[in-house]
């Protein structure tokens, strides 16, 4: 438990020097002078020198430039992408991935990782959770939008506000979210959550519903709402049940 700890105060010297530790002035810094900035190398030897302060042993002198080096080339790399979250993600997992293996290195934790990750592979109730939160992700999502496909296509004909000044996939994703929440919260035992996240979308989402199609906005946003939460509720309370 004690090397585990370590690498959880690795993940936390890097969120620190990663973020609240790192200027906006580096990182316009890095972006504009890739390999050539001061800033990119003192940023990645602080990253180094925090990993291995937390450590505590000299003889692994060596993270501190192999965690160094690796951050500056992997930093250099990002700032030359655009700012999406997929390469924001890409960069964060390989940054975690390099502390994880000098983690492995130093304690010899490969048979004890392998053996878990088989345990999991081999898990008949995790696999079952995956594909229950899949199933609300996306699934879910396509069978209510068929299920309110032709209320759609009257507000569409309508011209109704909803439809033409709404965020694309905005209420694909928000019912997306809303499914993921439901489903923690009953796996969770936390069933006034449920309770919550209703209220609260019922303020958000119906207040701004005014105007010469109110009624028929409140339906169908309703209609829409409700299918996603009994979809939420009743998949969640089959998977707890299971």
């Amino acid at each position: 438990m004690e090397n585990l700890t370590i690498l959880f105060q690795w993940m936390v010297a890097h969120f620190l020097f990663d973020f609240p530790l790192q200027p906006v002035s580096w990182i316009s810094s890095k972006k504009t002078k890739g390999f050539t900035s001061g800033w990119l190398y003192l940023h990645g030897l602080l990253h180094g020198a925090g990993v291995w302060a937390f450590t505590g042993r000299l003889d692994t002198w060596w993270l501190l430039p192999v965690v160094s080096l690796s951050h500056i080339f992997i930093d250099v790399w990002k700032v030359k992408k655009p700012d999406t979250l997929i390469y924001f993600l890409l960069d964060q997992l390989l940054h975690l991935f390099i502390l994880l293996m000098c983690w492995l290195i130093i304690y010899r934790q490969w048979q004890h990782i392998a053996a878990s990750a088989v345990a999991i592979w081999q898990q008949p109730k995790g696999w079952l959770v995956v594909a229950v939160f899949l199933f609300n992700i996306f699934p879910a999502a396509f069978l209510i939008q068929l299920a309110t496909q032709n209320w759609r296509n009257h507000l569409t004909e309508a011209k109704a506000p909803i439809i033409t000044d709404s965020l694309k996939d905005a209420g694909k994703w928000i019912g997306m979210l809303e499914r993921i929440i439901i489903l923690s919260c009953i796996l969770a035992g936390r069933y006034e959550g449920v309770g919550i996240l209703i209220a609260a979308k019922s303020v958000l989402r119906f207040n701004d519903l005014k105007g010469e199609h109110s009624q028929r906005q409140t339906e169908y946003v309703l209609i829409g709402t409700l299918l996603s939460f009994i979809t939420g509720i009743v998949s969640g309370t089959i998977l707890k049940l299971i």
